[in-house]
């Protein structure tokens, strides 16, 4: 996917940067070429649960970029309120494991506005 190709690689303050996975067998998310507002959430290459997540964002299959400048763990999409023209995002803070529990939810609104995205709610906190 050319979108993916386009991201900086993630920064690792231990060693070098990761790239992000072309793989589409770890995509997920909702991305469709005909939706008014799609995404399709892309991790790093050799991801665990805990990995980094960023959101693409795609207009009639157009990509528009990131959701967010930041990548988070734990970020999956919220289908049950995601429609047409807005995606929902859930950004999970880790419980005290990766396999616990989420220690909290934040979910993020994202609206197609005609002629641009905009982020309905705060960005979630920085972890």
């Amino acid at each position: 996917m050319d979108a993916v190709r386009s991201l900086a690689p993630y920064p690792d303050s231990v060693g070098p940067a990761w790239a992000w996975s072309t793989e589409s067998q770890y995509f997920e998310g909702n991305y469709d070429p005909c939706a008014t507002l799609s995404t399709a959430l892309v991790t790093v290459q050799g991801a665990t649960a805990s990995s980094p997540i960023t959101a693409l964002m795609f207009h009639n299959g157009r990509y528009l970029g990131t959701a967010t400048s930041k990548a988070y763990g734990f970020t999956t999409l919220d289908t049950d309120r995601t429609t047409d023209d807005t995606v929902v995002l859930d950004y999970k803070t880790p419980g005290e494991c990766n396999a616990c529990a989420p220690a909290a939810l934040n979910s993020v609104r994202y609206h197609w506005q005609g002629n641009h995205v905009a982020m309905l709610d705060p960005a979630p906190p920085s972890f």
